[in-house]
């Protein structure tokens, strides 16, 4: 009924225990299928499933050949699929997406990063009947709050006006006091449609979304919920009886710069304005301007408090010489 998608990228030991949560938080365990894609270094995950996991078959290569293995962990069966590269979210989701179909064609796709924490029953049953209750809808998403309980989800609509210009001089000033108040986020104690909800963990009809052609594939990192939401034909829902606690992008963090990461980000939003809304091209253009001149004011930023550090380092050893 269920087919959960997990990208991992070099954390298959966290993926493999996450699925363990997922499964005490089930109630239901026969509703649930398990796919792993993995955008990391292929041996040093193969190494590991080959200490800890029993190696059950080979289920066929697909036309890229790649290979699709069903592997054994704890009692859990999953299937894993080395992408041998970096796919990025879009991409691997996508890769994950199809192989369930194949293997199992599950009314729901379940796209979940490994970094959520289960405090409550899921209960799939219930997201079932919603689903089932509203035919125009095409994706639910829970609850998801950060581990100080701050709201993540859901999201209204936002102007490139703000996101892409003024959002990028607040984030370079520092001013999140001002950024924070112009964020994108639904505050509400109710269910509700909405425009998009975090990607790190919902629900999607299959037949939706493989009618719409999944994600896009033209991002490789951020922007593909609103994105997913505005090319998929159903209604976005944000189901409050269901909560998950999410440990925010803590693989993005450890292994990407700050520079690649805010350029990717920047070129995901701006590709999700210019294709997705009727955004002119006037703030396109300006949006572009404002975050080479941020990344340069950064940049700047950056060198001067390296350097005061340096300094503040150099004084305080020759203090205690």
């Amino acid at each position: 009924m269920f087919s959960i998608i997990i990208v991992d990228y070099n954390t298959i030991e966290k993926t493999l225990k996450y699925i363990q949560s997922i499964k005490q938080a089930v109630s239901n365990n026969q509703l649930v299928n398990y796919v792993v894609i993995q955008n990391g270094d292929a041996n040093k995950s193969s190494t590991y499933l080959n200490t800890h996991c029993v190696y059950i078959n080979e289920i066929y290569k697909d036309e890229n050949g790649r290979t699709i293995e069903r592997y054994n962990s704890d009692d859990i069966e999953f299937i894993y699929c080395n992408a041998n590269e970096n796919l990025g979210y879009a991409k691997g989701n996508n890769l994950g997406a199809k192989i369930a179909k194949k293997l199992f064609n599950d009314e729901f796709i379940v796209i979940s990063n490994n970094d959520l924490i289960f405090e409550e029953q899921l209960d799939l049953i219930a997201i079932k009947q919603l689903f089932d209750s509203r035919p125009d809808i095409s994706i639910v998403g829970p609850k998801v709050v950060g581990l100080k309980n701050d709201a993540q989800t859901p999201h209204k609509k936002m102007s490139a006006l703000i996101r892409l210009i003024l959002w990028q001089y607040l984030m370079t000033l520092g001013i999140k006091k001002f950024r924070n108040k112009l964020d994108d986020i639904i505050r509400t104690e109710s269910d509700t449609e909405c425009d998009w909800v975090t990607g790190c963990f919902f629900y999607v009809r299959s037949d939706d979304f493989f009618e719409c052609g999944g994600f896009d594939e033209n991002t490789f990192l951020y922007y593909e919920e609103p994105i997913l939401s505005a090319r998929i034909k159903g209604k976005t829902y944000f189901y409050i009886n269901q909560k998950v606690i999410h440990n925010h992008s803590q693989t993005i963090k450890k292994n990407l710069s700050n520079v690649k990461n805010n350029k990717y980000c920047f070129d995901s939003g701006f590709y999700y304005y210019k294709t997705y809304t009727n955004t002119s091209k006037i703030v396109l253009h300006l949006s572009k301007a404002t975050f080479y001149i941020c990344s340069f004011l950064s940049r700047i930023k950056y060198t001067i408090m390296k350097a005061a550090k340096n300094l503040y380092e150099e004084h305080f050893k020759n203090k205690h010489n």
